[in-house]
């Protein structure tokens, strides 16, 4: 069963992008030097899918499939746990 959402996947996707450049974070060693402690004790307003969104993007940053997480692939949008290792947070 897909879930619904208010907006396009992209265009959530691409709005937590232009907040992390907002916040200065235009690299991917930024990106992967980001963690959650960090964003929780900055951010007053960040989500809990904010935070499995940022969580996503920097497993795709790494991983290289960064458009295909762009565009939803159904393949790659749900990470399993072998994506993630104890570095990724």
């Amino acid at each position: 069963m897909a879930r619904t959402r208010k907006k396009p996947v992209l265009e959530e996707r691409m709005n937590l992008i232009i907040k992390l450049r907002e916040r200065g974070i235009v690299t991917e060693k930024q990106l992967n030097a980001l963690s959650i402690e960090s964003l929780l004790e900055t951010e007053n307003n960040i989500t809990a899918e904010d935070l499995r969104e940022i969580l996503k993007l920097k497993q795709r940053v790494k991983s290289g499939k960064l458009f295909s997480w762009l565009c939803e692939d159904p393949e790659l949008d749900e990470p399993t746990s072998s994506d993630f290792n104890e570095n990724t947070y």
